[in-house]
């Protein structure tokens, strides 16, 4: 019978896309490798059709769907997984789903950023910079840092091509995140667009699945001049991220799956935080030399991204060494390091299906 991983996940506009598509980038990797998954969605932050569009996300790629209105045992009767992997927000209970799959001797592995919902895993995986402390509970196995951080694979390729940095600035991308919920995009981008610098870069703009107002991201000097419209380029839902990234010069970007993007790219950014994780992951990175952190979105004025825009645009130094730090301290390979933590559970249910067949 083929080994099979039940992922439970929740994404959508008010939570943002970084869980669904982290989860996306393991799911085609151990698909590869011959291992059956399927996806569980939890519901409740969005509209149905929110959820929906998720859910069509994940079906585009090949993937099962099914939400968490059904009980979980019944979900765990039918699905019948050897492993649980679980990737919430911190603030959204797992217990239930934990404690479930421990008394049915499967394993379960928490995907936790904040370390807050881990007590009945038999693996933690802190995937951030953030935190880095041994969790108070008793499980068999943890891992934290950067390097446990998943992005999509493609990343790995730009990732080993040391990027060079101009001093000519000349390709701007805003990437605010699968939803971009406190609506920074538009902001950015017309405040860019009136520096004097306008006229001499060309801009990428990059809208999420799951961003509400996909119709209305426009810049005003767009509308008022043709040139300026051939120079912004809309993209939606990307595939190609990792050559968007490639291709900048420097990046506006949210605190979430994003800026571990751009630092295995060794892409300069400035980023604007969206809710307190952010916040504290862009005051880690800043720390460690990755990025300039602008502020909490509710205290980020168009001034201050025109401003530090025009400073970093005119420090070579500063995004010289930006580049280089981010790249020791995301590599790009977190996804296949984390691949390989839920194929050794894998093995691990399997060896104890199989001792419990020998004893009877």
């Amino acid at each position: 019978m083929q080994s099979k991983v039940l992922i439970i996940t929740i994404g959508g506009h008010e939570i943002g896309m970084g869980h669904v598509m982290r989860c996306l980038s393991l799911a085609n990797l151990l698909r590869k490798d011959k291992i059956g998954v399927s996806f569980c969605l939890k519901n409740g932050y969005d509209s149905e059709e929110c959820l929906s569009t998720v859910s069509n996300k994940i079906k585009s790629e090949g993937f099962n769907v099914r939400y968490l209105e059904d009980k979980i045992d019944k979900i765990f009767d039918e699905e019948m997984p050897d492993v649980l992997f679980i990737d919430f927000p911190h603030h959204v209970s797992r217990s239930e789903y934990g404690d479930n799959a421990k008394k049915r001797g499967i394993a379960n592995i928490a995907f936790d950023d904040m370390l807050l919902n881990g007590e009945t895993a038999d693996v933690v995986i802190n995937p951030s910079l953030v935190i880095t402390k041994q969790p108070r509970v008793n499980s068999q196995s943890f891992y934290t840092g950067g390097e446990y951080t998943v992005i999509n694979g493609s990343f790995r390729d730009i990732s080993s091509h040391l990027r060079s940095i101009r001093k000519d600035v000349k390709n701007i991308l805003i990437t605010m995140g699968g939803s971009d919920p406190t609506m920074q995009t538009e902001k950015i981008l017309n405040s860019l667009l009136i520096t004097h610098y306008s006229e001499l870069i060309n801009i990428d703009v990059v809208i999420g699945i799951a961003y509400k107002e996909k119709s209305e991201v426009r810049s005003q000097k767009s509308e008022a001049c043709p040139e300026r419209s051939r120079r912004d380029r809309i993209h939606k839902d990307v595939k190609n991220m990792a050559e968007l990234m490639a291709k900048a010069d420097m990046a506006f970007v949210a605190g979430g799956i994003t800026l571990y993007e751009a630092a295995s790219t060794g892409l300069p950014v400035i980023v604007i935080a969206q809710d307190k994780y952010q916040e504290m992951a862009a005051k880690e990175f800043q720390k460690r030399g990755f990025g300039k952190y602008l502020g909490f979105f509710s205290d980020v004025t168009n001034d201050m991204v025109s401003e530090s825009f025009k400073e970093l645009l005119n420090d070579y130094d500063r995004r010289k060494k930006m580049s280089n730090t981010g790249r020791r301290l995301v590599d790009g390979k977190g996804v296949y390091r984390v691949a390989e933590i839920i194929k050794m559970q894998v093995a691990r249910y399997k060896m104890q299906e199989k001792n419990l067949r020998l004893a009877t």
